[in-house]
């Protein structure tokens, strides 16, 4: 079956809105507060969920990705370009290679410089360059905790960390504004039972600071992996996130048990791919073997991996649309801002 745009989309919001003016220091807005109250309890109120003092004019919130490749540099762009269209307040950052600044100097005419400048000037992108920490393995995750630098970046108040190989659906502001905690992230709801209770990191809301920096330097050697490292550190400490709205996974429309993914809402609980991308702020690629989605696949792997189509959805192949969906919209907003690789 062709890989092909749906003639009703599923995304309406994506309008190719223009850039709006970043905001330091601005209150949520109270549809955001009743967000956050619906997620962290309906006791918070708008003071509760602002703790950063009376200063106001003091807070920096980012929206953070990091890039070692220039295909996931490419990623983080189409991203830029989502949080630009869902209107969001905040500022952008990126950290990236500082070797990157050395290989490719300003005014280069190299994919990737092109791309940074892009970044900065069209989406006003804070640029960091930081130092790789390598480890042994697989190409993808061998700088894997180069991600970690993001806790050291203390010139921000509060920052909403995001992987790149993923894709910002709504708007993500009441992020910044739980209860206190240096770090709050969702659970890996798709690991094993033993694994219940690991946390993932491709999406975490995080204070900076030098001491947490530290502490994460520290044991960045042991265990090899960013999430092993930020689950050795956090678990017993962290604001977890809900992984329905914040962890959803692409692999998710693939299964044919849910279970693990709707656990939080018991055993009465179904399953309705519309419903659950309609609410989903956010959405990981993950669909291994299947290509990530900067890697257009071919009609042979999108026959042989996109989800079956099971007679008993409530509406023919409807998985399989919303799936098809979500790859349609990373590559119309790919086609649009990234330069040819």
């Amino acid at each position: 079956m062709r890989h092909r745009a749906l003639s009703r989309p599923i995304f309406p919001y994506y309008t190719g809105a223009r850039l709006t003016t970043h905001i330091q220091g601005e209150r949520c807005p109270s549809n955001f507060t009743n967000i956050a109250g619906e997620i962290f309890g309906s006791n918070v109120t708008a003071e509760s969920l602002w703790p950063f003092g009376a200063s106001a004019s003091a807070t920096r919130f980012a929206y953070v990705f990091y890039a070692t490749e220039k295909e996931y540099l490419c990623s983080a762009v189409v991203n830029f370009r989502q949080l630009c269209s869902v209107n969001v307040a905040g500022e952008i950052a990126l950290i990236y290679p500082a070797t990157w600044d050395q290989k490719y100097p300003v005014g280069s005419t190299s994919t990737t410089r092109r791309m940074l400048d892009r970044a900065h000037e069209e989406y006003r992108v804070n640029l960091h360059p930081v130092k790789l920490w390598r480890t042994e393995g697989e190409k993808t995750w061998s700088s894997s905790l180069t991600k970690l630098h993001i806790f050291g970046l203390a010139d921000y108040t509060r920052l909403i960390y995001l992987d790149s190989d993923a894709l910002v659906l709504r708007n993500l502001y009441h992020l910044f504004l739980p209860p206190w905690a240096q770090i709050a992230l969702p659970r890996a709801y798709w690991l094993d039972e033993k694994d219940e209770k690991k946390l993932t990191s491709h999406i975490m809301v995080i204070a900076p600071s030098d001491s947490l920096m530290s502490r994460y330097v520290k044991n960045a050697s042991s265990p090899p992996f960013d999430m092993e490292v930020v689950n050795a550190l956090s678990a017993s400490s962290a604001l977890i996130l809900p992984h329905r709205r914040y962890a959803l996974l692409t692999g998710e429309f693939r299964c044919s048990n849910h279970t693990r993914y709707l656990a939080e809402e018991g055993p009465e609980a179904e399953w309705d791919p519309s419903i659950e991308l309609s609410q989903a702020f956010y959405i990981h690629f993950s669909d291994w073997p299947f290509p990530k989605p900067w890697i257009r696949a071919t009609e042979d792997q999108i026959e042989k991996f996109q989800p079956e189509c099971d007679p008993k959805e409530k509406t023919k192949c409807w998985n399989r649309q919303h799936w098809q969906s979500v790859y349609d919209l990373y590559h119309a907003i790919q086609d649009e801002v990234c330069i040819t690789l």
